[in-house]
């Protein structure tokens, strides 16, 4: 598939129709409310975990009143409760961040209607990740795979109480670069939106090792902005997480290097000049001028407002599979049928 940013505007209403549960996204976020709290939970399809800062840990050590500036906004407990006598769970991240959670239970409400009680994490402490030490902690909303024994997402346990119709889940997010906002839907993974067909199927791959939607991939490659040239290297063993948690495009390092190489030579010889390019702590920068040129890869890269002279493109090396990140889904929809293990892509109208 060949993919390029659409300029959509989306209207987003949160209802629960026919079983449905849908959310509008605005950066990435959603808006719920629990035992009375309203809080503003961060997507992310790789984690399993839904968990909320604590109220009275926050205050303590934060100061009198910081959770009116924390954008998650935090939870209290509706009636008196002791969360420290709790067993104490710690998720880390790949920033080098931490968060220790309990698990308690609360009613969870959508647009002031009741969906159902949930469990969910409740943090009693955080470490920050060591490069940026005043980051403040973040509420999560976690749709990835299951992970702790005896501990489900929201999304499994609304399914197992048949508040929800599927085990499943749809993303929704025609956007413009930098803007992640449209729709998650609970309980479906098709119908959320406007696709072109024919729709792509693909069957999950399931390890311990991933903790969100993830499928084999078979090959990447580049075409010119010029469209008379293009280049495909078949892949083998490797594995693409789709990722609403990462903001960027993220490939083993050798594959990295060798996009970054053919990136540049691509955009060289379309532009007819050499183009700058750099890497800073893994991430790839072009100068300007060359932007035009660039090459397409899954997706088309854009801006919203002409920089001074860097651009960064939103492509980094980490790990051992190749992660799409929110670039991904402000291109492509996804659809995820968790009970049968498929995937399910289209572009946008």
């Amino acid at each position: 598939m060949n993919i390029a940013l659409l300029l959509r505007s989306l209207y987003c209403l949160i209802v629960v129709v026919r079983g449905q549960i849908s959310l509008p996204l605005a950066d990435g976020d959603i808006g719920v409310n629990i035992d009375g709290n309203p809080l503003q939970l961060t997507v992310d399809n790789g984690s399993p975990d839904t968990f909320v800062v604590y109220r009275d840990w926050y205050e303590d050590k934060y100061g009198k009143d910081a959770c009116k500036t924390l954008p998650s906004g935090c939870y209290s407990c509706p009636s008196e409760c002791d969360p420290y006598a709790k067993e104490v769970f710690v998720r880390s991240f790949n920033d080098g961040s931490k968060y220790f959670m309990v698990y308690l239970k609360g009613a969870l409400s959508v647009n002031g209607k009741m969906v159902g009680d949930i469990e969910f994490g409740l943090v009693l402490d955080f470490i920050p990740n060591p490069r940026t030490p005043n980051q403040f902690p973040f509420s999560l909303f976690g749709i990835g795979y299951d992970s702790i024994p005896g501990h489900y997402t929201v999304l499994h346990q609304l399914h197992a109480r048949k508040l929800v119709p599927e085990f499943a889940y749809q993303i929704c997010s025609p956007t413009p670069p930098l803007v992640f906002a449209g729709q998650l839907v609970l309980g479906s993974s098709q119908g959320a939106c406007s696709i072109q067909q024919p729709m792509a199927i693909l069957p999950m791959v399931m390890s311990p090792t991933l903790s969100g939607p993830s499928s084999a991939i078979l090959s990447y490659g580049l075409v010119s902005s010029k469209k008379h040239d293009a280049f495909v290297r078949p892949l083998a063993n490797l594995v693409v997480r789709f990722d609403t948690g990462t903001g960027s495009l993220a490939f083993p390092e050798y594959i990295f290097m060798d996009v970054k190489e053919k990136l540049i030579n691509f955009a060289s010889r379309d532009s007819g000049r050499t183009v700058d390019a750099k890497v800073v702590n893994g991430l790839l920068y072009v100068g300007f001028p060359a932007l035009q040129y660039l090459p397409t890869l899954t997706f088309s890269v854009g801006v919203k407002e002409k920089p001074f002279e860097w651009c960064t493109l939103r492509i980094l090396y980490v790990g051992k599979h190749i992660i799409l990140g929110r670039p991904f889904f402000l291109s492509y929809f996804l659809g995820a049928d968790l009970e049968n293990a498929k995937l399910k892509v289209a572009n946008y109208k």
